[in-house]
């Protein structure tokens, strides 16, 4: 559940402020089931193997810089 509340929540926030009609994962839902895969995955994966803290790290700045370039190329700059 924390997963999915900070994959989640910054959107959810950000939505709610700019009083969109609907949360971006709500007329998407493939966020939340990315998000959910993602998140089961992990756990699993730590559970069974124990993964350099580095893994995890390079995994999540992978992450961001993949979302941050989806960002720009979406809004066409």
């Amino acid at each position: 559940m924390l997963a999915l509340a900070t994959a989640l929540g910054g959107g959810t926030i950000r939505d709610l402020c700019l009083g969109l009609q609907s949360v971006f994962w709500v007329s998407a839902p493939d966020y939340l089931i990315i998000s959910l895969i993602t998140a089961l995955g992990t756990f699993i994966l730590e559970r069974r193997f124990k993964l350099p803290e580095r893994t995890l790290s390079l995994a999540d700045a992978f992450v961001r810089c993949k979302g941050n370039s989806r960002y720009r190329f979406s809004k066409g700059k």
